[in-house]
């Protein structure tokens, strides 16, 4: 038996009455990608933050008090938590556009709801319990003038990360507080990342655009995926955006002294170069971006007189003798490319 807590107040861009409805469960990890991760938020602010953000139709917290929120297409699946049911699982509130008397069972008020959706592509939700078993699932209209396969439910038959570690029996905090880069559900997107600043966590998709076997892309002895090292002028901020544009999940970590070598070998022309060292404020360490790829501290190779107590951002530089060496810089100082890693 399900417990039931019902929730309900005005929705107030739309004319329609908005309710939130509360269950256990936990949604599908291999279907499911949170919008947002939220830490040291209440459970009832957690619901209050979905419902007062029009993208959000569902909300979950988890056992160890975390929040994630979900927009249309990123959730597919809720496992009901039925009494006795050992799984992982935490509360659940579904967002359904209907307000009626207390019901007598949560599938009583969201079975067959449609609810209007203004977000394109899709104009609709609707959240059922008999088309799986054990589960809420939620079906999506679509604007009937788009054929953009962007935009298909996700459904991998597992979520794995990028090194091939299977993370089916995982759950979802584990999957997605771990800030690593994981599989996409498909085209478009080859893969997903947890990215935190200040403790809230949002996901950023990695669109399909390089792959580690095209000419300009080039494997890195001990580290997964591949990399690419463009000249083009720049600055960090924009290498950021660049590095996306390619299909990059970050810039890259220099994961010990030997990966310099080969930067050199690849690079075409001498100068700065982005990498991915940063920090949030002058009071914070210094932090890869993709830690995971880091082998041994050689990498970290910095400049005489670094690091710049003033600066937040990296390059690494070619023009010197020897190895090349780690400076701070600026959002706006002018690169002469940046390094990017490919993850597949």
């Amino acid at each position: 038996m399900l417990t039931l807590i019902y929730f309900f107040s005005l929705l107030t861009k739309n004319v329609n009455t908005s309710t939130m409805v509360l269950i256990y469960g936990v949604p599908d990890p291999v279907t499911s990608y949170p919008t947002t991760i939220l830490t040291g938020v209440s459970y009832d602010d957690c619901v209050a933050k979905c419902y007062m953000d029009d993208k959000c139709v569902t909300c979950y917290e988890s056992s160890d008090s975390i929040c994630y929120l979900y927009s249309s297409g990123d959730i597919v699946k809720v496992k009901k938590q039925e009494v006795g049911d050992t799984t992982d699982g935490g509360k659940v509130a579904m967002k359904i556009q209907q307000n009626e008397t207390c019901p007598t069972s949560a599938s009583s008020i969201l079975e067959g709801v449609s609810n209007v959706y203004e977000v394109y592509p899709v104009n609709s939700y609707t959240y059922t319990g008999t088309k799986n078993p054990g589960y809420y699932s939620i079906d999506y209209g679509y604007i009937s003038s788009t054929n953009n396969t962007e935009f298909i439910d996700p459904a991998p038959a597992c979520i794995e990360y990028f090194n091939d570690n299977v993370t089916c029996s995982m759950s979802v905090s584990e999957l997605f507080n771990s800030g690593r880069t994981l599989k996409g559900p498909g085209w478009p997107n080859s893969g997903l990342r947890p990215t935190t600043v200040a403790g809230t966590t949002t996901i950023k998709w990695i669109k399909w655009a390089t792959t580690c076997g095209m000419g300009d892309a080039y494997p890195l002895n001990g580290v997964s995926g591949c990399f690419i090292i463009p000249a083009e002028t720049t600055n960090y901020l924009q290498a950021l955006t660049n590095c996306d544009l390619r299909g990059g999940d970050g810039l890259m970590t220099i994961p010990n002294e030997a990966a310099f070598d080969t930067f050199k070998e690849r690079k075409t022309i001498s100068g700065k170069y982005a990498i991915g060292l940063s920090r949030t404020d002058v009071n914070s360490p210094w932090t890869w971006e993709l830690p995971e790829l880091v082998v041994d501290s050689s990498g970290l190779n910095w400049a005489a007189g670094e690091p710049n107590s003033a600066n937040l951002y990296t390059y690494v530089n070619f023009g010197v003798s020897g190895t090349p060496t780690i400076s701070t810089t600026t959002e706006s100082e002018e690169l002469a490319g940046y390094i990017c890693h490919i993850p597949f």
